[in-house]
Order: C-alpha cells, then structure tokens, then sequence
C-alpha cells in the first residue's frame, strides 16, 4: 500500500505490477496514466488503499482522515468514484461509471467540487 508521500510514479508502477499480473487492473492504470499526465498531476495528492487509488487537494500526515476521492473497480464494467468527507457512508457523494468513462467523470467531479477554480475543464 502506497502511502500520503506517494508520487504518480509510484502510483502507475503500482497499478503496472497489478495489470500485469491481472489484466482486471488496466483500467485503473490506464486512469492514473491520463491524470499523471494531465495539468492536474502536480497539484493532486494520490496514495493507494489496497487495490484503490485516492486523491485529495491538500497534502495530510493521515491522509485516509481528511476528505477525498477514492476510486476503485467495482467489477470489469464499473469504476465507482466515491467522495469520502462524511464517516456515514449514505452521506457519501458516488458515481459509478465505465472505464472508459473515467476520466470524464473524474473531471466532471473537478468541476462539481470546484477543485481547480472556475477554469474550464
């Protein structure tokens, strides 16, 4: 497991050692590829929680405390992308979508929580 220090270097070796033990994983591979290199790269924080990647906006000594997005593959044709900023899971912000939508609803999220201003994505 990948810790709140990780870079997407780390993060993409990580999901290539899954992918190319299972090919279950290139999805979330091919997702930390598009952010790793996108604008948005250098102002993200992602570490891994098992098999999940997750990312907030401001860097934490405990990371898994402070609010964030955690995205993981729910089955070949579903990635669930969850906002984690409430303890009750009910209360938590979640969308599930194709991989190959993912990147879309990774922006959409950007937009929706203002993550990056009111620039355009």
């Amino acid at each position: 497991m990948a810790t709140s220090g990780s870079n997407w270097q780390s993060i993409e070796a990580f999901f290539a050692g899954l992918a190319a033990q299972n090919a279950y994983f290139e999805p979330m591979l091919r997702l930390v590829q598009e952010i790793a290199n996108s604008e948005f790269a250098q102002t993200l924080y992602p570490w891994t929680s098992m098999h999940a990647l997750c990312i907030s906006q401001k860097k934490s000594l405990n990371p898994h405390e402070s609010p964030h997005l955690r995205i993981s593959l729910k089955s070949v044709s579903e990635m669930e992308f969850r906002y984690i900023d409430a303890a009750i899971e009910s209360r938590q912000w979640s969308r599930v979508v194709a991989p190959d939508r993912a990147l879309d609803r990774l922006l959409y999220f950007f937009g929706q929580l203002n993550w990056f201003g009111r620039r355009r994505l």
